[in-house]
């Protein structure tokens, strides 16, 4: 019975340090990314889910490609990124492909600084995308694209964790307010996107 005590803590030792082991087997070096991210410096991977799902607010179609968990920093000879605020980073990157799916005639303002958001399952609320690391989108980019019948094209939006990690961040709800008119008048829905970096 006196060894009793000994087991139970080599027992939850073990334990800690197999799920240390299953943390790190996650963690994988970017080693290409299609929005050339390992091209700026040295990012990880904790998970990553593709093929979300397709959805639509007004006229607006947005396909939910992937969502991954990074961690990283940029590289210092970057001079545009030679600061504290891209050093050590942890983020919440989304890949979605936007279209138009009727004609507009209507000034609508949408765009990704005002419109996407991010929740996570830490309660972190972000408001929007970091704007040095992210892709642009709003309508008169839409527009043209319809102009010139041009195939919807990727965006990439990552959203700069304060309170959490990515390692923590199990699930994420990506909100995207509909688009307004010039009256401020909704002219879609709100959408609320779960995702779930739990699925293999």
């Amino acid at each position: 019975m006196r060894f009793l005590p000994l087991l139970l803590c080599i027992f939850s030792i073990l334990l800690i340090l197999e799920g240390c082991s299953k943390d790190s087997e996650k963690l994988v070096l970017i080693t290409e990314h299609p929005s050339g991210l390992h091209n700026q410096g040295e990012f990880y991977r904790y998970n990553k889910i593709e093929n979300i799902g397709t959805y639509e607010t007004g006229p607006i179609t947005i396909e939910v490609e992937m969502a991954e968990t990074i961690k990283g920093s940029m590289d210092e000879d970057i001079p545009s990124y030679d600061t504290d605020e891209f050093k050590d980073m942890e983020i919440i990157n989304v890949q979605l492909k936007f279209s138009l799916n009727e004609e507009i005639e209507d000034n609508l303002n949408f765009s990704n600084h005002e419109n996407m958001h991010i929740v996570t399952d830490t309660d972190e609320m972000i408001n929007q995308p970091d704007q040095s690391l992210s892709s642009m989108i709003d309508m008169p980019i839409l527009k043209n694209a319809q102009q010139f019948h041009a195939d919807p094209y990727s965006r990439y939006f990552m959203f700069q964790l304060k309170e959490s990690t990515a390692q923590e961040i199990k699930k994420a709800t990506l909100l995207i307010d509909a688009p307004l008119d010039s009256e401020g008048n909704e002219a879609g829905e709100d959408l609320e996107i779960e995702i779930d970096f739990s699925k293999d």
